[in-house]
C-alpha cells in the first residue's frame, strides 16, 4: 500500500439522526425517489437505504441495490490503463496515435492527456444531434468506434495540453486501447483486473447488447429528455413548479442501452462493493507504490487560472475532502470517495439522475453530508445571552465557545449557534428548507452564493432584535486549501412570524 490513512483520525459524527435528517430533506428537495448511503470510518459503518425504487410509491430501496455508476467507470478504465503501464505494456506519454491513427492530432496526444481529461477532443455525449438518437432508440447498442469518431469529428476545444474539458471521447479511446493491447473485451479486463480480485461481486461492464440491471435494483427516472437536457439540465420554471408539486412525473429510464457510455459510463454496481473499490483505489494495492504516488498527486484544477477550483486528475477527482469520483446518466446519479486524512469512505447512489433544477441528486447528498460528519458531536451551547449579539464579539474571541442567545421582545425565542468544519472543498449546503444560514467565520474563509445583507446586518423581522455582522448565505463553500470553522445557525424567512417557528430544529 502506497499511503496509509492517518494512524489517529479524527473521529466523525455518525449521528444517524442527523444523517438521516439531511437525506430525507435532500431527496425531498429534489424529488428523488430512493437513495442508498455508505459511511464507514474503520469499524464505524453506517449503510441504509432510503425511499422507493418506483417514483411515487413500490417497494422500498434496499442496501443491496444495483445501480448504474456513471463516471465512476472512468476510474476502473484508469486504473486498467495504470496497471498496463506498470507492466510495461504502454508509457504515459506514449501518444494515441501508435494505437488509434484515425483521431486527428492524435500524434500531440497523449495518454496522459486522455486520463486527465486534457486531450482537447470534443466531447461525443455533449452533442444535441447524438442525445436526441438516444431518445429516438434507447436500446441501440452503440460502438465505441462510432462513438469516437462523432467527437473526433467536431472541432477540438483547444489545443493538447492548453486545457481542461471533460470529455468521454477521451475514456472511450482508453478502452480501446486497452482491448488492443491485450486482445481481450474491456469488461474481463476490468473483471479479472479488479472485480475479482477485490471480490466485487456485483459489480459488472455490461455487454453493448445488454441494457438490464441485475437484480435487486431499483428504476432509474429522468427529468425531462436526453436532448433536452444536453444543454441544461434545468427544467423550464413552469415544469420545475408541477414537478415538485407532484402534477408531472419524471420519465422511466431504467433500461435505455447504457452503452454510448461503455468504458466512460456503463458500469453497474453496489454500495458495498463501491466502497470495497474506493478505498482500494486511493488507499493502494491496484497498482504499484511510484504509480499509486503519481496518480494521487496529479490532481489538478481544472481552471488553470483558479488555484482553488476543483480538481482532476489522471481518472480521479477530488470530491470536497473526498478523493474519488463521481457518476450521472439518464436515471441514476452516484459518488463515491475516501479521505485519506480521516479514513472516511462516503458511496452515495440514487435512482434520479438530476432535480427539477439541474442539481445532480448524489452530489447534493454527498455535499450535505459532509458538513455534517465533519462536525464535532462533542460541541454544544456553552453560553446563553438574552440580548442581542454582534457577529463582530463571536468572531474577535468574546466568546470562546458557540453561544446560545435569545432574540426579539421577550418571544423567548432562542438561536443556537453550533461549531462545524467544512473542509477544503466542502459547502454548507441548504440543510434546513425553511431557512438560511448564518455563519460566522471563526477561522479561514468562505465563499458565498448569495448576497450578503447591507452592512453585513441580518435583520430577522421589522422590530425584532438583529444579529450584527453575521453573514447570510444560501450556501457557502470553502475553496481555499485548509478548514472553515464556522459558527452556524439557521434562520426563517423574513415574512415568517420569529415566534412560531422553532429554530433549533434546524441548527444541527
Amino acid at each position: 500500500m502506497a499511503r496509509a490513512t492517518n494512524s489517529s483520525p479524527p473521529t466523525l459524527n455518525f449521528d444517524a439522526a442527523a444523517i438521516d435528517e439531511a437525506v430525507e430533506g435532500v431527496l425531498a428537495q429534489t424529488t428523488t425517489p430512493g437513495a442508498v448511503v455508505l459511511l464507514r470510518q474503520g469499524d464505524t459503518e453506517y449503510l441504509q437505504a432510503y425511499g422507493t425504487r418506483q417514483y411515487g410509491g413500490g417497494a422500498a430501496v434496499t442496501v443491496g441495490d444495483h445501480f448504474r455508476i456513471g463516471s465512476n467507470t472512468k476510474t476502473m478504465t484508469g486504473t486498467v490503463i495504470l496497471q498496463l503501464v506498470d507492466e510495461g505494456e504502454l508509457a504515459l506519454d506514449d501518444p494515441v496515435s501508435d494505437f488509434v491513427p484515425e483521431v486527428p492530432n492524435g500524434e500531440n496526444i497523449t495518454i496522459t492527456q486522455l486520463l486527465n481529461m486534457r486531450s482537447g477532443l470534443h466531447n461525443y455525449s455533449e452533442l444535441v444531434s447524438f442525445n436526441r438518437m438516444l431518445d429516438e432508440d434507447p436500446q441501440r447498442a452503440w460502438q465505441p468506434e462510432e462513438l469516437v469518431a462523432m467527437g473526433v469529428a467536431e472541432e477540438p476545444y483547444f489545443a493538447p495540453g492548453n486545457g481542461f474539458h471533460y470529455s468521454n471521447t477521451n475514456t472511450v479511446l482508453l478502452g480501446m486501447i486497452i482491448e488492443q493491447i491485450t486482445g481481450n473485451s474491456a469488461a474481463d479486463e476490468f473483471r479479472t483486473r479488479i472485480f475479482e480480485p477485490l471480490g466485487l461481486d456485483d459489480t459488472l461492464l455490461p455487454a453493448l447488447d445488454d441494457p438490464s440491471l441485475p437484480e435487486p435494483h431499483p428504476q432509474g427516472y429522468l427529468w425531462g429528455t436526453n436532448e433536452s437536457t444536453a444543454l441544461d439540465a434545468v427544467l423550464p420554471a413552469d415544469e420545475q413548479e408541477a414537478a415538485l408539486a407532484g402534477e408531472i412525473e419524471p420519465n422511466d429510464v431504467t433500461e435505455a442501452n447504457p452503452s454510448w457510455g461503455w468504458t466512460a459510463g456503463a458500469g453497474i454496481s453496489t454500495a458495498g462493493d463501491l466502497a470495497t473499490y474506493v478505498e482500494a483505489m486511493i488507499g493502494g494495492g491496484l497498482l504499484s507504490d511510484e504509480l499509486q504516488d503519481l496518480r494521487l498527486d496529479s490532481l489538478e484544477p481544472v481552471e488553470d487560472d483558479n488555484p482553488q477550483a476543483a480538481q482532476y486528475g489522471l481518472a480521479i477527482a477530488r470530491l470536497g475532502p473526498l478523493l474519488g469520483h463521481d457518476g450521472s446518466l439518464p436515471g441514476f446519479q452516484s459518488v463515491m470517495g475516501h479521505d485519506p486524512d480521516t479514513g472516511l469512505t462516503m458511496i452515495v447512489l440514487t435512482n434520479l439522475q438530476a432535480a427539477p433544477d439541474g442539481q445532480q441528486t448524489a452530489n447534493l447528498l454527498a455535499q450535505t453530508l459532509i458538513p455534517v460528519l465533519y462536525t464535532d458531536p462533542a460541541t454544544t451551547p456553552a453560553t446563553t445571552i438574552d440580548e442581542p449579539v454582534t457577529a463582530t464579539d463571536l468572531a474577535a474571541g468574546e466568546y470562546d465557545e458557540p453561544v446560545e442567545i435569545s432574540v426579539g421582545d421577550g418571544d423567548g425565542v432562542q438561536v443556537v449557534f453550533r461549531e462545524i468544519v467544512l473542509p477544503p472543498g466542502s459547502r454548507t449546503g441548504e440543510h434546513c428548507h425553511h431557512g438560511q444560514l448564518v455563519a460566522v467565520v471563526k477561522q479561514g474563509e468562505l465563499t458565498h452564493y448569495a448576497p450578503v445583507y447591507p452592512d453585513g446586518v441580518r435583520v430577522y423581522q421589522e422590530g425584532d432584535a438583529i444579529i450584527e455582522g453575521a453573514d447570510y448565505v444560501h450556501e457557502g463553500v470553502n475553496e481555499g486549501t485548509e478548514d472553515v470553522v464556522l459558527w452556524v445557525t439557521y434562520i426563517i424567512e423574513a415574512d415568517e412570524p420569529l415566534a412560531e417557528t422553532d429554530l433549533t430544529r434546524c441548527a444541527d
